[in-house]
């Protein structure tokens, strides 16, 4: 009798392992990459590659699939395969293989020059929920000839319990925006060289992403200063935020 009893108690602590581990967030990376010759035999070529956060469970079946469809969405925007990574890779490569030959099959081009190793290549982060934000952030690096490439850095917010994109007014109110500028200005100084910067009279900027230390905000290539400068993170932390909803 006391086996059994140890049995049941054993098969009921497997059985709530199973239950946890099943509404833990978890993700898996995706890692793709595909060479495009520019022709058969060519040495030069275009070189796609991806590497990104996939959410696999620990949401709403609702909210997960709206997430895959919205993280899709950003890295891939015109691929119609919304919860299918792969096919949505696939469809890429071949739209942009189109453009690539296209832009450097022609008469005067130079079939062996270096400028016609073009890149393209998506990195993707699945943060941990912070109040019911769950924020993704994303980078896109091209490089299509010329001296260097160019990389892009977004940023989706979404509620954990629908997979909804959140925007700013679902976060801010219209009254907060002055306070924030004047935040952003304050901490900029602590996040960059603040001798490359343009205009240190710098508003919020449209992408942001949110985290368990507080928000943070990006700013792109070129935007506040010289390429040199890079994307700008500027992190305000919640303990300057109690205003917020």
């Amino acid at each position: 009798m006391k086996s059994v009893k140890s049995i049941l108690v054993a098969i009921a602590f497997v059985t709530l392992l199973f239950a946890v581990s099943g509404c833990a967030q978890s993700v898996e990376k995706v890692e793709l990459e595909r060479r495009i010759q520019l022709y058969p035999g060519s040495e030069v070529a275009l070189q796609m590659s991806c590497s990104f956060d996939w959410p696999l469970r620990g949401y709403s079946q609702n909210a997960l699939r709206a997430m895959q469809r919205n993280i899709l969405n950003a890295l891939f925007p015109d691929s119609d395969s919304f919860n299918d990574p792969e096919q949505a890779f696939l469809q890429w490569c071949n739209e942009y293989k189109t453009e690539y030959r296209q832009c450097c099959l022609s008469e005067d081009t130079d079939y062996e020059s270096f400028l016609l190793n073009w890149e393209s290549a998506f990195y993707g982060k699945m943060n941990e929920p912070y109040n019911g934000i769950v924020s993704y952030v994303y980078d896109h690096y091209t490089y299509t000839g010329g001296a260097h490439g160019g990389t892009y850095r977004g940023a989706l917010n979404m509620d954990e319990k629908t997979g909804r994109i959140l925007t700013e007014s679902d976060i801010f109110e219209p009254e907060n925006y002055q306070i924030l500028t004047s935040l952003v200005r304050e901490y900029l100084p602590k996040c960059t060289e603040m001798d490359m910067i343009d205009d240190p009279a710098i508003s919020p900027s449209s992408d942001f992403y949110i985290t368990s230390e507080g928000i943070t905000y990006i700013y792109q290539q070129y935007e506040i200063g010289p390429y040199a400068l890079g994307i700008v993170e500027v992190l305000i932390p919640w303990s300057e935020l109690t205003f917020l909803k």
